[in-house]
């Protein structure tokens, strides 16, 4: 059985429709995009819960990365503020 039916890519930026809901106690799905232009991702249970275990772990990484850059940014105005 394969484990991927379909081979192609989104660019989901802010303000797109995301719609997640369960079916039944074993599946869950995330709809993306208006309601007549879907775009629908299945998952049972244990992909799911890893599909959000490593979601998180990602989004935890982004926030410290900008984090970091905002840092950098900020050292760096305040080197230009110090230096005429």
């Amino acid at each position: 059985m394969r484990k991927v039916t379909a081979g192609t890519w989104l660019n989901i930026s802010e303000g797109c429709d995301l719609r997640c809901a369960m079916h039944g106690s074993d599946a869950a799905y995330v709809a993306i995009g208006e309601s007549d232009i879907d775009y629908e991702l299945t998952f049972d249970y244990a992909s799911f819960a890893e599909f959000v275990t490593q979601a998180t772990a990602v989004l935890k990484a982004m926030d410290t990365k900008a984090n970091e850059e905002e840092a950098e940014w900020v050292a760096q105005a305040d080197l230009t503020d110090t230096n005429p």
